[in-house]
């Protein structure tokens, strides 16, 4: 019997050959988007998953407030902060601070740029990084010494043991020789914590001055604790709260600090806090990147089931045979959901092929290392049956119980009444439609916000600008400039130098301003948004960045009021500053040149204005900002000289800056970058978005077209007589056309006005996370919709005209 009913499907499949390819194509891709969803979003939530303490891992969330303001959460906290807490919160029974830098790594002639983690020594117990040589509990207790993966120590030391030998490091201004004490392997790509090298956190006194690091509102370092399974976290945070506000009262009495307590797994998986740099991803995307993976497959399904469902009532009359011939009901229903099985699984099989070939690609553009093994990866098998079986039930399950119920006289009359086939097969055109036009307005939307990025005024030229990384602070990196400018001037495609402290596209530092009575307090890092309020009182966030004289004209930043900091003036250095024009508003100062900052912020006097410029992302608002002359410390030195080059044979210029940095710079390595590369850089994910919901688009189109196309031909092979008696009474080709294509195109209109709504209301919402962004108006739904019915009466006249071109004579002997 079996055999029978694999026959007998694999008979009628090569019949309708059409609809089986088109059902399969579809089917087919909707599984490819699927697995290819799967498999990203899988690898994102392994992140840190690795680790065999991970579930007892947290990292703390610092909340400081005052009498007069508010901060947000924040994920870095004070240096002191780990001490307080493994010394005094017995729930605590493993600590450690964690914070990063690039830094000068040598041995010999070998000198690199490394990227160099600052730990204690409970680091190496805590996480599940594994040595390959060394003991985890000893490894850092000594302050010399220093722990290299397996890459670094064959760059330094080739194929020789290591361990034992020596490496220098440039910390600050001090090159710090250090024994290497273990090897530790490479930290895999899922994990948020990547290294080169790491180093006792005792060394942090080359680069952040002791009285930084002893104060508890300098937030500098990320501190992680490990606790015993089945500690009650509300508690710990509520005792941790409590005592670390005791220590800090002595110094800051008006000062409360609360600390919750983040899960390593979720720091991956949650909204980066401003100014860290570690790995996350915004979960949105999951849910975005799971919503068009669905709709592909929801809109291949749509096609299966319609198709599946339009033919049901051409095979009437073999049901009513086989019923006279003693088919039982169950027997019919098992062949008619056969047939859509037998394709689900060729769909299946055919999407993981599909997959395969389409993974290299998607991997580069989700710049992820995906990978997919159907034998040892236990969850994606499943995953594909579940596709398969529930696609191929939705297939079977209405033309399966209709044509079973039939009675076999009706059935072998043809004269079946089939009054709901109509109406699902029309609410499932609708539904393909609105979801193809959701992802084409989609793709309208995030390319226009893209474009809108490209084309706004950023009040700074960004084009043709060198950025080259000192690699030292203080003093030495001041000389540095100095060196490297009179190295460079006057040779060809130069235009300007300069040295700043913090880059396009980092995090700057801030003040944090109580609008009335409290404390200036230095935060660090930027972590937080522009201004908080506490019953009704705002603290104002103030951003800084330390510049040379040269740094305004070399970035074209535009003067509005007073002038910029001149060598030609000595208490500039010192005694000078300049704001931007949000800043001089924020102060609610008409004639700011010549006034100062509220108490406690600087002596300075503010000599010059600038015009507002975008120095974050257009993601927000251009906040108060604050430009001094060096101070030549650890937190305000010139790490960065900006290099403007005529825009003829950069590569040859090029070349001469690094020939000059090679002379100047006493065998540092040459790292450099283009900021406008760097700016770009700061909406890749947006860029990655528009290719995925682009390529969605895509398909989408393509597949509801292959729908269509199908469907127009299995209604003009019902209604061929009908067309050839129209024909032969005078009807032309635009009447058979317009016969044909009228009722899917008023579905395809119905489909534009449901998507239309839904669209606008949530795509203004992801615009809305830009503080600028272009309006979104209808005449882009408008847009949107007319490519989508344009495609949709393309896709039908097509079949259409192909029926209506037919020979009368061959169609009136139809049937």
């Amino acid at each position: 019997m079996l055999r029978n009913y694999l026959l007998v499907a694999l008979r009628n499949l090569y019949r309708n050959k059409l609809y089986s390819a088109i059902g399969v194509i579809g089917l087919s891709l909707g599984v490819t988007c699927c697995l290819l969803s799967f498999l990203y979003i899988r690898h994102e939530l392994s992140f840190d998953r690795f680790h065999a303490n991970g579930d007892n891992i947290y990292r703390l969330i610092q909340t400081e407030s005052e009498s007069h303001s508010s901060s947000a959460g924040s994920s870095s906290t004070s240096p002191m902060l780990r001490e307080a807490v493994k010394t005094g919160i017995s729930s605590v029974t493993q600590a450690t601070l964690v914070t990063g830098s690039e830094h000068v790594v040598s041995r010999g002639a070998k000198s690199f740029t490394e990227s160099v983690l600052s730990v204690d020594n409970d680091f190496l117990q805590m996480f599940s990084f594994e040595l390959r040589g060394g003991d985890p509990a000893t490894a850092l207790l000594d302050p010399s010494s220093v722990v290299v993966t397996e890459d670094i120590a064959q760059k330094y030391f080739g194929s020789g043991d290591p361990i034992g030998e020596t490496v220098t490091i440039l910390l600050g201004e001090t090159n710090v020789d250090l024994i290497v004490s273990a090897i530790i392997e490479a930290a895999p790509v899922t994990s948020s914590i990547q290294y080169d090298c790491l180093i006792s956190a005792s060394l942090l006194k080359h680069t952040i001055p002791e009285e930084v690091t002893q104060s508890w509102t300098n937030v500098l370092v990320s501190t992680y604790v490990q606790i015993p399974p089945g500690t009650d976290i509300g508690s710990l945070e509520r005792a941790m709260s409590s005592h670390i506000t005791g220590l800090a009262s002595k110094d800051h009495p008006d000062l409360q600090l609360s600390f919750s307590l983040q899960p390593l797994a979720d720091i991956h998986l949650e909204p980066r806090y401003e100014g860290e740099s570690i790995s996350s991803t915004d979960p949105i995307y999951h849910i975005v990147l799971s919503a068009i993976a669905l709709a592909i497959l929801t809109i291949a399904s749509i096609n299966f089931v319609t198709l599946s469902v339009g033919r049901s009532s051409t095979r009437t009359r073999e049901v009513g045979l086989r019923k006279v011939l003693g088919a039982r009901r169950g027997q019919l229903m098992k062949q008619f959901w056969g047939e859509p099985l037998l394709l689900c699984v060729a769909a299946g099989i055919l999407g993981v092929a599909l997959t395969e070939g389409f993974l290299p690609t998607f991997s580069e553009l989700a710049q992820r290392q995906l990978s997919l093994d159907l034998f040892t990866d236990w969850t994606i098998l499943p995953t594909l049956l579940a596709v398969v079986l529930i696609t191929a039930f939705l297939a079977g399950i209405y033309p399966a119980a209709l044509l079973s119920r039939l009675a076999p006289t009706d059935a072998m009359r043809g004269t079946a009444a089939f009054g709901g086939r109509r109406r699902i097969i029309q609410t499932l055109v609708v539904s393909q439609f609105a979801l193809s036009v959701f992802l084409i307005l989609s793709t309208l939307v995030i390319s226009s916000q893209l474009d809108f990025v490209r084309s706004r005024p950023l009040g700074y030229d960004k084009d043709y600008v060198v950025s080259v990384t000192t690699n030292t602070e203080g003093e030495e990196a001041a000389d540095l400039v100095a060196r490297f400018r009179n190295e460079l001037a006057g040779q060809p495609g130069i235009v300007d130098i300069s040295g700043y402290s913090y880059p396009f596209g980092q995090s700057w530092l801030y003040v944090r301003i109580p609008d009335e009575g409290g404390t200036t307090v230095l935060i660090g890092e930027d972590v937080t948004g522009p201004a908080f309020s506490i019953a009704g009182d705002t603290a104002v966030y103030f951003y800084l960045n330390w510049i040379d004289p040269y740094y305004i004209p070399t970035m074209g930043i535009k003067m509005v009021a007073g002038r910029n900091f001149s060598p030609d003036y000595s208490s500039d250095q010192n005694g000078a500053i300049l704001i931007n024009e949000t800043a001089a508003r924020h102060l609610g100062l008409d004639n700011p040149v010549g006034q100062k900052l509220p108490k406690g912020f600087s002596d300075a006097t503010i000599v010059g204005v600038v015009e507002d410029f975008h120095y974050y992302p257009l993601h927000r608002k251009i906040d108060p900002l604050v430009f001094h002359m060096p101070r030549h410390d650890n937190l305000s030195s010139l790490f960065e000289i900006a290099v403007r080059v005529r825009s003829d044979d950069v590569p040859a210029t090029l070349a001469r800056i690094e020939n000059a940095w090679d002379r100047t710079s006493n065998g540092k390595p040459f790292a450099y970058e283009f900021v406008d590369e760097t700016v770009d850089q700061q909406y890749a994910d947006e860029r990655r978005w528009r290719e995925i919901v682009r390529n969605a688009s895509a398909l989408s189109i393509l597949i509801t077209c292959l729908g269509l196309f199908g469907l127009t031909s299995l209604a003009a092979a019902k209604r061929t007589r009908e067309i050839g008696i129209r024909k032969v009474l005078g009807a032309t080709e635009s009447n058979i056309v317009r016969l044909v294509s009228k009722e899917f195109i008023v579905l395809a209109a119905i489909g534009i006005a449901v998507a239309s709504p839904i669209g606008y209301l949530s795509l203004s919402r992801w615009l809305d996370r830009f503080a600028y962004h272009p309006s979104l108006g209808w005449e882009t739904i408008a847009l949107a919709g007319s490519v989508s019915l344009a495609i949709a009466l393309t896709s039908v006249s097509v079949q259409a005209l192909k029926a209506a071109r037919a020979n009368p004579v061959d169609s009136i002997k139809y049937e």
